[in-house]
């Protein structure tokens, strides 16, 4: 079971005493769909600070804090820089510097910052990960972009994107907050899949549609008096199995609306493409089944 954590891990991680009614039916709000899609300009974006937290059986097990920029254009969302790092909890730091019980050692640092740049349909990624299997001249590993920019988040919901934002505040509830308002509701994965099936294709894993309508997202978003996305904070739990279940609590600060982004490639001569890297060297296994046997909880 330590041993499950491990790898788990690195694939990685004040309410107002007034009644609420439904979002839509408080005429003359202003519309947070809105107010994110007026900020789609050309080389203008918005800054992220972010901390998830993951709960292995509703104990802190790691906390991953998350600093992005994320560019705009007229359309939405093109480029992103972001640097991540992981805390872990004492116990767990010390078992996945030791390694597990049967000696399989991950041969990276899971502590170490990591940075990733999405621009121009590439990703650029430094990272401990790829220390054995990067050349000592080079500092970024090349790969191909994802389809949509949610990656810059580790929140499940994308509020750069409108048809997803509409749907989460369709039936939330609005109440006055400073400065502006707070909305607040659940909602589940298979309306997510619904309102942009190209952004949660095949996200959720190989579960019925059924099976994806009973997991749901509790989160709470506090806007400014013009809309304007300020905070989410975001609590899902998976079930793994009887005796093992994952809760991941995100809380992300919007800032900057509007600020100039430009995000721009690495140097050319700091980067290698992945597919010139040998993955084999990413685990110290001496024999390939201890591979095998490490994923087996």
């Amino acid at each position: 079971m330590r041993r499950w954590i491990v790898l788990t891990v690195a694939a990685l991680i004040a309410s107002v005493p007034v009644t609420a009614v439904p979002a839509a039916a408080q005429a003359g709000s202003p519309d947070p769909v809105q107010a994110v899609k007026r900020q789609f300009r050309d080389e203008h974006g918005v800054q992220l600070a972010e901390v998830t937290r993951l709960l292995v059986n509703k104990e802190s097990a790691v906390r991953i804090r998350n600093n992005a920029r994320l560019q705009f254009s007229r359309s939405g969302p093109v480029a992103f820089d972001a640097t991540w790092q992981m805390v872990a909890e004492p116990e767990l730091e010390k078992l996945l510097k030791d390694g597990d019980d049967d000696g399989g050692v991950v041969s990276f640092d899971f502590f170490a910052p990591s940075s990733v740049t999405v621009v121009g349909g590439k990703m650029y990624v430094s990272s401990d990960i790829y220390r054995k299997m990067v050349p000592q001249d080079k500092e970024f590993v090349r790969t191909t972009a994802p389809a949509d920019l949610k990656a810059v988040s580790s929140q499940t919901i994308n509020v750069f994107e409108p048809t997803v934002l509409k749907t989460v505040l369709k039936d939330a509830k609005r109440t006055s907050a400073p400065g502006g308002f707070l909305y607040q509701g659940t909602t589940s994965h298979a309306e997510l899949s619904k309102a942009s099936p190209k952004t949660y294709a095949g996200a959720f894993g190989r579960e019925s549609a059924r099976q994806a309508a009973k997991k749901t997202i509790s989160w709470r978003i506090w806007t400014n008096g013009d809309g304007l996305v300020q905070r989410m904070l975001s609590t899902e739990t998976a079930r793994l199995n009887k005796k093992l279940s994952m809760t991941f609590r995100t809380d992300t600060r919007y800032a900057d609306w509007g600020m100039p982004i430009t995000v721009v490639a690495p140097p050319a001569d700091k980067v290698v493409d992945e597919k010139d890297l040998k993955v084999e060297d990413l685990f110290d296994f001496s024999d390939p089944k201890q591979i095998i046997n490490t994923v087996k909880p």
